[in-house]
This record gives C-alpha cells, structure tokens and sequence, in this order.
C-alpha cells in the first residue's frame, strides 16, 4: 500500500507536467507584441550583441541552459536551421541562462558545435519577454520585429522549418497581368 502512495506522486507530477506542455508548446501573439531590445554580451567575444543588429532579420530566440536535456537535444536542430537558413534571412540566436561565466557557455558551445551567436542572458530580457519559466523556450520574431510565436520544449529540425518558413518567404507581391483583347 505504501509502495502504491509513493508512486501516485511522482505519476502526478508527470501528468501536470505533461498536460501543462501539450496546452502551453506554442502560443501565437498578438499584432502588438513587438520584441524589445536588448544588448548583451556575446560568448564568443567582448562584443555585444544588439536586436537592433538583427533588424529586418527572422529571429530564433532560444534560451536554454548547458544542463539542460531538452536543450542539448535541441542544440543540432537549431545549428541546422541556422546553416541552411541563416542566408535567407534566419537569425539563430542562443541566449544562455546559466550561473556559468561566459567562458564555461563558450566552452560548451564549442564541444556542442554551435556556430550561431550566443549572448549571456539576464532576469530583465526574461522579464522583457513575458518570463521564461521552461527550458527550452524560444520566440520566433518576424522580419518587422514582431513576436509571432512562444515555442516551449525541444523540436526537430523537421518542427522548427514548418514554424519559420512561413516567416522566411519573402512576401510577393501579386502582379496585374495585363490581357489583351
């Protein structure tokens, strides 16, 4: 009986959890939902990195840790992304939520072989964008720098193309044709 009381708690955890991750694994945002701005140390360098910087850019957003399953797992989707897309317009930009100095993310993203910007995050770009309470959790921001979806947990390569292609083609605009009579 005991061994039955102590299962039912962790199962409802993993119930909570799961249910809270199926409803909750992307949110579409308003037209109003501009990404804010921010400027913060790359891992790579002494240099920072700027939102104004990625202008006119779609940007994947995606804040993670190095201890972090679900992000290690993501990590070579996203390296993907970025080297198939990045000429077309795709920013990748991994923001690092670690306690970790910038070198120890550095060396991370070294072995992990990511070649896509990093920046050191911070409470106020958690809090500029509306909190980030898993990981990993990334926003995807048009071209015009307006937050199009929350995305919450890990996806494939495969996922993450259907969410940004819509946003990579460029908008065309219809051509009158002319017929003559």
């Amino acid at each position: 009986m005991k061994k039955r009381i102590a299962l039912i708690g962790p199962i409802a955890i993993m119930v909570v959890v799961s249910i809270y991750i199926s409803f909750s694994g992307n949110t579409v945002f308003s037209k109003a939902d501009k990404a804010k701005n921010f400027s913060l140390p790359l891992v790579s360098s002494n240099e920072k990195l700027s939102f104004e910087s990625l202008r006119g850019k779609v940007i994947f957003l995606n804040f993670f840790t190095t201890w972090c399953p679900g992000c290690r797992e993501e990590i070579p989707h996203l390296e993907a992304l970025h080297n198939k897309y990045n000429s077309r317009g795709l920013a990748v930009v991994g923001v690092s939520l670690d306690d970790a100095s910038k070198e120890k993310v550095g060396e991370f993203a070294y072995k992990m072989g990511i070649t896509y910007p990093i920046i050191m995050g911070n409470n106020k770009l958690i809090e500029d964008y509306g909190g980030v309470y898993m990981i990993p959790t990334s926003f995807l921001i048009d071209r015009s720098g307006t937050i199009k979806e929350k995305i919450i947990g890990a996806r494939s390569t495969a996922e993450l193309e259907r969410t940004i292609f819509k946003l990579l083609i460029p908008i065309q605009k219809k051509l009158k044709v002319k017929h003559s009579s």
